[in-house]
């Protein structure tokens, strides 16, 4: 849990101090105004603090699983339409297995307790 939640702060990081360089190394074009990258890094730090939270609260794993479900069904609806940088199925990639990690710790949790 904590290296799910470790990797959406760096990317919020990123994305919120260094918006041009993320798209770059993403292999986006520029985007202007930078505010809607912003707000996306501002995001994924609201949601890499909130796995956790709710985590070390709760010891349940709901939130990331949902949020990490339905980036991927994103991300793949992304790739379909096309015409998409390395990042896209990268990041459809990396939100699966981390949804299907937090899915297998979650069975494991509850076949135990």
């Amino acid at each position: 849990m904590v290296l799910v939640a470790l990797h959406s702060v760096a990317i919020g990081v990123a994305l919120t101090l260094f918006p041009r360089w993320s798209l770059a190394l993403g292999g986006f074009d520029a985007a202007a105004p930078l505010f809607f990258v912003r707000q996306g890094g501002a995001f994924h730090l609201v949601m890499g603090i909130a796995y956790l939270a709710q985590h070390l609260a709760t010891g349940r794993l709901t939130l990331v699983i949902l949020a990490k479900s339905c980036g991927t069904a994103f991300l793949l609806a992304s790739l379909a339409a096309g015409d998409v940088p390395w990042a896209i199925p990268a990041a459809a990639a990396g939100d699966a297995l981390m949804a299907a990690v937090a899915v297998w710790f979650h069975l494991r949790a509850r076949r135990a307790g």
